[in-house]
């Protein structure tokens, strides 16, 4: 059963609509009810960093999800819910996240052309073989709503990056950790096998 995170920062129906899709059994759960009894969990996001984060400290929901990372389970954060994997965002602070993966989160650098936010179709571009990214296509098009990036500590856990003003990183990965930037829900064909990538991911 995989546990989907609701911190209310998220739109979870296009998510629970396409898990439904790829007949993947899951529960929507505050952080604070996570159990090792959970095969998997996503964390989608939107909005603000801070915001989020205090969600999820709520009853300890934030030790939760970092206790539940001990066990090697698979864990997906997607959006926002990848920007909550690092050590810390400038967003509305400096704020501390989850420090799954570490680095900080900061605006995506713009030229004169590009404005804020990233909104819409962008191609990600494979830096190393993952399973995230089994039978998906080099530099696809995947559907980004973003303002802000995941500056990595270590490139190691750089698994695809995308280019809007300046290059991010739009997928990482540490041991049983994974963050997307985009919206695999949103972006059809290849998105959904992302996430039937992961969903599918045994330990």
């Amino acid at each position: 059963m995989i546990a989907l995170i609701d911190n209310i920062y998220n739109n979870l129906k296009s998510l629970s609509n396409a898990l439904e899709l790829l007949n993947k059994p899951y529960k929507v759960i505050k952080a604070d009810a996570l159990t090792e009894k959970y095969s998997h969990v996503i964390i989608p996001g939107v909005g603000n960093f801070a915001e989020a984060m205090k969600e999820l400290k709520k009853n300890n929901g934030d030790k939760k999800i970092i206790q539940f990372s001990k066990t090697n389970k698979p864990i997906l954060g997607i959006c926002l819910g990848m920007q909550l994997l690092s050590s810390k965002s400038d967003e509305s602070g400096p704020v501390n996240g989850l420090n799954l993966i570490q680095g900080k989160v900061s605006k995506i650098e713009l030229n004169d052309e590009k404005f804020l936010p990233h909104i819409g179709w962008n191609s990600v571009k494979h830096l190393r073989k993952h399973f995230i990214l089994d039978d998906v296509k080099n530099e696809m098009d995947f559907y980004f709503v973003h303002s802000y990036c995941f500056n990595l500590e270590n490139s190691i856990h750089e698994i695809g990056k995308t280019f809007y003003g300046s290059e991010f990183s739009s997928i990482i990965s540490k041991e049983n950790i994974v963050g997307v930037q985009f919206h695999p829900e949103k972006s059809q064909k290849y998105g959904l096998k992302i996430l039937n990538n992961f969903c599918s991911k045994n330990i």
